[in-house]
């Protein structure tokens, strides 16, 4: 007679302990000091679950535990800390849900590397990709800087193999030993978390100067109240500008946050040319700054707008806003279009092109890739507003998604970032 309880009781178990690994993994690749490379055995723990549910378990807790800042930052943001833990928990399903649907059974041992290669395939190119945070493939850079494209290929069809092996190739003998492919995972979590260069959150120069082209960090809070506030920046910024032209430190390239001056309008421009082009001219100095752009009535465009020294100006969008929050194609009041296919980049010194990624196209493995395929380079710049989140982690986890693909194709990168008030 079939022992119910004993068996409800023994995937309980097994669903616990998938749990406790996919937490573990997030906190372990993501963080202070962590090793993101461990990110990529996602995909050979995801495979070695027993079944869907504990499958999906695995990522759901692994997901959740990569951005376990974001209850109280979206909380913030949308003024409730329910709403921020029902974007958290909605965020980790999707995701969850996108590897579930293609894990494989044990039937027929062909479809395990098919399976693994559509997951990874999937989970960077759909639109799943817009709310899944640490993505195995983020980490890559991290065990192999300046891999570039045969580093993705060789991600892509290495881990489907492996996957396959680690399944169904170990030899009988060895597999009937209870606990031998876990020994054999753990020991390779230990190379590739020894292996990969680890995240320095305490690192105060991380992606803030390259060469003559450098960032600046503020403490300004969140959008402008008003358009006092908004002049009150540009004058700001006008300073720190004009005290980092020149000498063997200054800055030819000065890089400020997304969104610092709220909403730019013809007003607002002309303080600009006033308290900081009129000056930056003179010294040959590139002003890069965030801004809302209004493109239609209810359409607007998270910008990067470039003013040159010779007066000449452009701007770069993000292809990508946040869902819900910017993203909101049912909202006719506001709304920020997407354009996966848009221009990514632009000239920000002489002989450099730099790629500019926006807020969360950061976690966006897809963003990256497609500006390396479609754009010539040199260096990848991050802009960041993160006047929602007091907490540190919230930096570390977002700009190492960054950090991972610039060092994946051997890139410069560099981050400006707008904290809350002090």
């Amino acid at each position: 007679m079939p022992n119910f309880h004993g068996d409800v009781s023994h995937r309980m178990g097994q669903t616990l302990f998938f749990a406790a690994v996919g937490s573990g993994l997030g906190v372990l690749a993501w963080g202070q000091y962590s090793s993101p490379a461990l990110a990529l055995l996602l995909p050979l723990l995801w495979v070695m679950a027993p079944g869907r549910m504990q499958a999906f378990v695995l990522t759901l807790t692994y997901h959740l535990a990569v951005v376990r800042f974001l209850p109280p930052y979206a909380g913030t943001w949308f003024e409730s800390l329910a709403v921020g833990i029902f974007i958290w928990l909605g965020l980790g399903i999707l995701s969850a849900l996108a590897w579930t649907l293609f894990w494989p059974s044990r039937k027929r041992p062909w479809m395990t590397p098919v399976a693994v290669f559509l997951a990874l395939l999937v989970t960077i190119v759909s639109p799943v990709a817009l709310v899944m945070p640490g993505h195995p493939i983020m980490g890559l850079g991290f065990l192999w800087q300046a891999g570039g494209w045969v580093a993705v290929t060789a991600f892509l069809l290495l881990t489907p193999t492996l996957a396959y092996a680690l399944v169904h190739k170990v030899p009988p003998v060895i597999r009937k030993t209870p606990g031998v492919q876990w020994v054999a995972l753990l020991l390779l979590a230990t190379v590739v978390g020894l292996g990969g260069k680890k995240l320095d959150g305490d690192d105060a120069t991380r992606g803030r100067v390259a060469g003559r082209i450098g960032t600046v960090h503020t403490q300004w809070g969140g959008f402008p109240t008003d358009d006092t506030e908004s002049v009150q920046r540009v004058m700001k910024m006008g300073t720190m500008v004009a005290s980092l032209a020149g000498g063997s430190d200054g800055f030819d390239t000065v890089i400020f946050p997304e969104t610092i001056i709220g909403r730019y309008e013809p007003g607002i421009h002309a303080i600009i040319k006033k308290e900081i082009l009129s000056s930056s001219a003179i010294t040959g100095q590139t002003v890069i700054m965030g801004a809302e752009i209004e493109t239609d009535a209810g359409r607007f465009q998270n910008a990067a707008i470039i003013f040159r020294p010779d007066g000449s100006s452009s701007y770069i969008s993000a292809r990508q806003t946040t869902p819900v929050a910017n993203w909101r194609p049912w909202d006719s009041k506001a709304h920020y279009p997407a354009d996966w296919l848009g221009t990514s980049t632009a000239n920000v010194q002489r002989g450099v092109r730099a790629r500019i990624m926006l807020c969360s196209e950061e976690y966006m493995p897809i963003m990256h890739l497609l500006s390396e395929a479609r754009e010539e380079q040199q260096m990848v710049i991050a802009m960041a507003n993160r006047w929602a989140s007091h907490n540190d982690l919230s930096t570390t986890v977002q700009s190492g998604h960054t950090e991972g693909m610039a060092l994946l194709f051997g890139r410069n990168w560099l981050r400006a970032e707008n904290k809350p008030k002090k």
